[in-house]
């Protein structure tokens, strides 16, 4: 993605690791998601970008969480991540855009509750993208859908399936930018297509 900020404490950290990147997350989502990886089911490093990143929903994240976890807002700057440290939180806004870059696979939330967050983000870098239910009125959606570099689930099984699929898959990142390239300025065309 052009003009991208990088974030060196995030690259650090990550350092050529796999990283799975939930984004725009709501308590439906954490809920769902952290038990795998609590469960080391999701054996990478993950970060974990909220949709609302007030004290109280931060202090429920960190409770749900089993395993070792820092803050963004709290990193001491010299020392950076630690290596060990398995959850990021981005416990502020503004770093989810550019903390996809640092990604393997994303899910982006929304899609339970009041719709679909932006899963064009994610794309941009190569990810392929799990979203919830609710997504009628993002046809993006159902071009990744289509596509096969997104798939919408309704459960946690069906979460995890989509994730083993995905994380199985090594050629998926190049498919994925293939179709984001072959859309460039797309945004114009998918509208077009679906009010023809």
């Amino acid at each position: 993605m052009e003009n991208h900020k990088t974030q060196p404490i995030i690259g650090q950290w990550t350092n050529t690791e796999n990283v799975f990147v939930m984004g725009s997350s709501w308590s439906v989502d954490e809920e769902m998601i952290i038990p795998f990886i609590n469960s080391g089911a999701i054996a990478s490093k993950v970060i974990i970008a909220p949709h609302e990143v007030d004290e109280d929903h931060i202090q429920k994240i960190k409770k749900l969480l089993r395993v070792s976890t820092e803050r963004f807002t709290e990193i001491d700057e010299t020392t950076g991540i630690q290596s060990s440290t398995k959850v990021l939180i981005l416990d502020c806004i503004g770093l989810l855009a550019s903390a996809y870059q640092y990604g393997e696979l994303a899910y982006v939330g929304g899609a339970f509750k009041t719709g679909l967050h932006n899963i064009l983000e994610p794309a941009a870098f190569g990810l392929p993208v799990i979203f919830g239910p609710r997504y009628a009125k993002f046809p993006e959606a159902q071009l990744f859908i289509d596509e096969k570099i997104g798939q919408s689930i309704v459960d946690s099984d069906s979460f995890y399936k989509a994730y083993q699929h995905f994380s199985a898959n090594d050629k998926i990142s190049h498919r994925v930018y293939q179709f984001m390239q072959d859309k460039r300025g797309a945004t114009a065309q998918i509208m077009h297509h679906f009010t023809r």
